[in-house]
Order: structure tokens, then C-alpha cells, then sequence
């Protein structure tokens, strides 16, 4: 049985909770904008020489740029999921890209 919208009742708590939630959002974005990180998700080019150019830790930057694609949804998934098969090979792409 569905029940209307009109019938959910939202108590205090989770109106905060979806307050802060959108303000996490806005703030990742934002900061994301201020310090010119949202062209990661957005250019394969400049995406593949970050890691390339951080060969080391690159597994991490990857799964990084992975939970913050995740976590602000305006952004691009296709450029990072493409990025992780060409550089890490389809399996360990798949495998760095679902963790």
C-alpha cells in the first residue's frame, strides 16, 4: 500500500539532517569549483596526468575522485570510470571504481 505524500510527516531531526546533507553538497561543490578540481571530472586528459604524474598514489587519488564523484551528484561519473579502465585495465578499473 502506497501511502501519499501529503501523509509523511517530517520531524525536526529529519529536517536538519536533510539540511546539513544539502549543505555538504553545496559546500564539496563549491570547494570543489574554488580550487579548480571539478575539470577532474570533466577531462579524461588532465584526469589521466594527474594520476599519471602521481604514479605512486595513484590508486588512492583514483578512489578518492570515486567517493567524492559518489558524494556530490552533479558530477560526472563517466570521465572517472572511463579513466580507471584505460589507466588501471578493465579488471582493476572495475575493481578501483566499485570500492
Amino acid at each position: 500500500m502506497e501511502v501519499p505524500f501529503s501523509m509523511i510527516r517530517f520531524d525536526k531531526r529529519t529536517v536538519m539532517e536533510l539540511v546539513i546533507l544539502g549543505a555538504v553538497i553545496v559546500g564539496v561543490t563549491l570547494l570543489l569549483y574554488t580550487l579548480d578540481l571539478f575539470h577532474l571530472f570533466t577531462d579524461k586528459d588532465r584526469l589521466l596526468s594527474l594520476i599519471e604524474e602521481h604514479r605512486t598514489y595513484a590508486v588512492f587519488i583514483f578512489i578518492g575522485l570515486q567517493v567524492i564523484q559518489v558524494l556530490v551528484a552533479i558530477l560526472p561519473g563517466e570521465v572517472t570510470g572511463f579513466v580507471g579502465g584505460m589507466f588501471f585495465g578493465p579488471l582493476w578499473g572495475i575493481i578501483f571504481s566499485t570500492m
